[in-house]
């Protein structure tokens, strides 16, 4: 993929990871996103039924997944049972949805930005503190 900046102060960010060819919001979608020359990944944050914090876009596990429902009535163990990179084909199958703490340790080996967006922080009372923390 070729990435073009107009200028200097233009910022590229790789919105869920590099989706064009992977699922996005696993950790092949981030890893191969940070191989490239971007500026920063941004990364989608929910919590689970057990208050861990996973990444995924939609606060149900319907569109990306093979599984259905809120992600907040699933503990994270029962959010590992889905396969998340299925749906984009049999290469990618197994694709497991990523703990905060996963995405935190494969970003430290890049020298990017990460762009952390909390999606309705309503339906998580304190998943700022948790992400502080």
């Amino acid at each position: 993929m070729k990435i073009a900046r107009p200028n200097q102060t233009f910022q590229i960010v790789a919105h869920r990871g590099l989706t064009e060819d992977y699922p996005e919001n696993t950790l092949i979608a981030y890893k191969h996103a940070l191989m490239l020359h971007i500026d920063m990944l941004e990364i989608d944050v929910h919590y689970t039924k057990d208050k861990q914090l996973v990444i995924i876009h939609d606060d149900t596990i319907d569109r990306t997944s093979n599984g259905k429902g809120k992600v907040k009535d699933y503990t994270l163990e029962e959010l590992r049972e889905f396969d998340f990179g299925v749906k984009r084909g049999d290469a990618f199958k197994g694709e497991r949805i990523p703990t905060f703490d996963e995405v935190l340790d494969l970003v430290n080996n890049f020298s990017k930005k990460l762009l952390i967006e909390i999606k309705t922080p309503s339906q998580y009372p304190g998943i700022e503190e948790m992400i502080v923390n």
